[in-house]
């Protein structure tokens, strides 16, 4: 069901290509002159075939073609007439062309990715993510409104010809009251079992400054105006710095994400080291909004 994508395309804000030799595992790496580049008509290929859930993870629409043959038949259990076949009788035509095959995508309620990624009239993507305010109580500055800033981390690649998603780790909750919070709270996947490990009530993964850094970045209520993503790009290289106490699979694909618009550029990215190539879309955990920002 997955069209080939000729071109690599780079979505410049949340999607990112990293600076590495290593081609392993049918993944493609850009080099800079070639993370200029965007292909509009690539990307919209690569979300026509998924969805995000109501938990903020990535999942394919499924097929009536459930056996994987190439049509739908008795043997994907489609035959809801039991006349020996999946045909239009059997409501299995989702997309219409009066056969039953494996272009019919099984709708979803969930929300399409492709109803969320729109490219910008210029061909660029760029966003910015807009945290939840929600109601609670934070021990620490008996505040009643927090600023919830969620992101998931998703990597796509071509292999053998097919797109292949794949969530490869999470970054969220970061909770920072709109008065004060005294630390923020991070977490992330542990990669090598997909359950989350959680490092953040002390902040040991921060000294004095930088958690003094981070807390007046997002204690700002001005966050178009800053660059959005540095603490978290900052903040993930901290934890690859420190492997005795970081599952070392996180430097598989080096999770970190991209420079916001504001920014000046990829390439003042990459001597961070280990950032991911390919392309890692961030959305909002909570799905409240994803904002476009003009090409600066």
């Amino acid at each position: 069901m997955f069209k080939k994508i000729v071109s690599c395309i780079i979505l410049i804000q949340f999607i990112v290509s990293c600076n590495n030799d290593d081609n392993s595992g049918g993944v493609t790496y850009l080099s800079p002159e070639e993370q200029k580049v965007v292909d509009t008509s690539g990307i919209e290929l690569l979300l026509q075939d998924y969805y995000l859930n109501s938990t903020g993870d990535i999942t394919a629409f499924t097929s009536c073609d459930t056996d994987g043959d190439g049509d739908c038949d008795s043997d994907d259990d489609c035959d809801t007439d039991n006349d020996g076949d999946c045909d239009v009788d059997d409501n299995c035509d989702i997309n219409g062309d009066g056969v039953c095959d494996s272009n019919d995508i099984v709708e979803t309620t969930e929300t399409p990715l492709k109803d969320l990624v729109q490219p910008l009239s210029n061909g660029a993507y760029y966003y910015i993510i807009e945290g939840k305010q929600g109601s609670g109580t934070n021990p620490d500055t008996n505040d009643s409104i927090l600023l919830n800033y969620g992101v998931t981390y998703f990597q796509a690649y071509n292999s053998d010809n097919e797109v292949k998603l794949n969530q490869i780790g999470r970054l969220g909750t970061i909770y920072s009251g709109i008065e004060a919070v005294e630390r923020p709270s991070f977490y992330y996947y542990d990669f090598d079992t997909y359950t989350e490990a959680t490092y953040g009530d002390q902040w040991d993964f921060f000294n004095a400054d930088e958690r003094q850094n981070i807390l007046n970045f997002y204690n700002d209520n001005d966050i178009y105006e800053r660059n959005v993503v540095t603490e978290f790009v900052e903040g993930i290289q901290k934890f690859k710095d420190r492997q005795e106490t970081i599952n070392s699979s996180l430097d598989v694909q080096g999770v970190i994400i991209a420079p916001s618009p504001n920014s000046k550029g990829l390439e003042s990215y990459l001597s961070l080291g280990g950032i991911s190539k390919d392309y890692i879309l961030v959305f909002n955990v909570d799905l409240l909004s994803i904002t476009k920002v003009e090409n600066p």
